[in-house]
């Protein structure tokens, strides 16, 4: 799969080319040079210097060629994290580059709700030590990222926590798969449990099926489950991806 995708990458921009004047050429040639040397010299040493435990682990995985190719895009799954960015409709478009985001707990959940966020909550933090569900949602799966926004390369600053559930790669599609008649319950106050709802079998699901753990990243990477973190800065990017992934080859 990976020589059928190296092909039709060359063979686009054989294409590319052939249809630019040489002067054309030229520019884009020293666009893409001056892009690439940008990397080299000011946003690698960010990098390294900010996200070298994680990008030891990612360097592994990509080394042990584990990881798969999207069928449409040809573009890395189970390799490293990605993250996706609800956009602003009034700013349709991503922001460019490499960007240093701070930390924002999240107090309430936007899909799944708010009694299992709760309880998901007082459960991380008796097995991890942290409420996980007000982390920073990341995953190595580009169908689960897209679904949500758009994508972006995650890199965690150093003194970081995460957390996953080896089995949950999506919490609300979780529920609709584990918890009976969560189609009708999804959207329901407290108010509604305390009326409709069994509060007690709900716990008692959750007890006996969700299991996060703060082990192992290497290997929730490579299984495509949500991962989230806590961490004070994190970096996204979007423009230096053919970059971060040779470099990692290379690394």
């Amino acid at each position: 799969m990976i020589l059928i995708y190296n092909y039709v990458k060359s063979y686009l921009n054989y294409i590319k080319e052939s249809i630019l004047s040489r002067e054309q050429q030229r520019e884009y040639q020293k666009t893409v040079f001056e892009q690439e040397n940008y990397f080299k010299t000011d946003i690698l040493p960010i990098i390294e210097m900010n996200c070298s435990e994680y990008l030891d682990i990612v360097t592994e995985i990509i080394k042990e060629d584990t990881y798969e190719r999207h069928p449409s895009n040809g573009e890395i799954e189970y390799g490293f994290l990605y993250r996706s960015i609800q956009l602003d409709p009034r700013y349709p478009f991503p922001q460019k580059g490499l960007s240093l985001r701070k930390f924002k707990e999240r107090l309430k959940p936007s899909d799944t709700n708010v009694l299992i966020h709760n309880l998901i909550n007082d459960l991380t933090e008796e097995q991890v030590g942290w409420r996980v569900r007000n982390g920073v949602f990341t995953t190595s799966s580009i169908v689960e990222t897209e679904r949500y926004g758009t994508k972006y390369i995650f890199l965690p600053i150093e003194d970081y926590k995460f957390a996953y559930d080896p089995n949950i790669h999506d919490l609300t599609d979780w529920c609709f798969d584990v918890i009976p008649d969560y189609f009708n319950m999804r959207e329901w106050t407290m108010d509604d449990w305390n009326e409709k709802g069994d509060i007690d079998k709900v716990e008692e699901i959750i007890e006996k099926q969700v299991k996060y753990t703060d082990k192992d990243l290497k290997t929730a990477i490579k299984k495509g489950v949500e991962v989230i973190f806590k961490c004070d800065f994190y970096l996204l990017d979007t423009d230096y991806k053919s970059y971060f992934i040779n470099y990692i080859k290379e690394r």
